[in-house]
This record gives structure tokens, C-alpha cells and sequence, in this order.
């Protein structure tokens, strides 16, 4: 199997710009109104949802533990208000997460504290961004 290519071409502004050329013929990236892109509509819930599992994952943890009809037997101390965005959100990352385990895609929740696939050879493959060198950065928007 042949690795991804990616060739730095300057543009006229003196930045660089990343294209994907030999395995995916794709000449440019370009940003869209995902309203009027599927694709892309299914890509930025998949994003969300996977940056919305890791850095909430305490408050999807609360909110799940509050859906429960059970009483429990020692009360929560802290009571956590959520906002209607994160209430929706939680309930989405709910239904997602048991639709993984339900067609067993081998997604985790609960294991890293957010989406992660173990083994990337999965169907759908979520990853937490790990420097593998002290001088290694993820990458950032400018």
C-alpha cells in the first residue's frame, strides 16, 4: 500500500500551501459552506463530536449518570448545569457511542476519557493527537 504524498507549493502571499496529490489526484482544498456539503456536514459532526469527548468528557459522564431512572444510593454532591448545546451534545455522543458498540466498530469512550479507536484498522478511527518527540507540535491553525 502506497503512503499519501504530500508536496509544499509556495503561493504568491510567501506561504506554503499542503497538497495532496499522487494517491487522491486531489489539486486543492478548499473551504466550504458545509450547508451546502454533505461530506462535509458528516465530517464536522465526527470533528465535534470527537473534540466535544475529550475536553467534556466529565460533563458527559454527569449528564449520562443523570439520564439513569435509578436512585442512587449516595446522592452527587456537585450538581453540574448544562447548557442546552452541551445537554444536546451529550445526548448525541450517547446515541453514537452505543450505535458503535451496538455494530461493534470498536470505538471507546470510556478507556481514554473520549473517542479513540485502539486499533486503526477499524471503520471509523478516532485519535487523540500524542507528540512522539519533545520537539514534535501538533499542527495549529493560523
Amino acid at each position: 500500500m502506497a503512503g499519501l504524498s504530500l508536496g509544499l507549493e509556495p503561493q504568491s502571499s510567501g506561504l506554503f500551501r499542503i497538497r495532496l496529490s499522487h494517491e487522491f489526484h486531489i489539486e486543492a482544498v478548499q473551504e466550504v459552506d458545509s450547508k451546502q456539503t454533505s461530506l462535509c456536514q458528516v465530517a464536522d459532526l465526527f470533528a465535534g463530536l470527537s473534540v466535544f469527548s475529550w475536553l467534556k468528557y466529565d460533563v458527559y459522564r454527569c449528564w449520562q449518570i443523570n439520564q439513569q431512572k435509578q436512585l442512587r444510593l449516595f446522592p452527587i454532591e456537585q450538581t453540574l448545569e448544562l447548557s442546552n448545546s452541551d445537554q444536546e451534545r451529550c445526548a448525541i455522543l450517547f446515541y453514537f457511542n452505543n450505535r458503535c458498540k451496538a455494530h461493534k466498530l470498536g470505538v471507546s469512550l470510556q478507556t481514554k476519557r473520549g473517542l479513540w479507536t485502539p486499533q486503526p484498522t477499524n471503520p471509523i478511527n478516532f485519535w487523540f493527537y500524542e507528540p512522539q518527540h519533545p520537539e514534535d507540535k501538533a499542527p495549529t491553525r493560523s
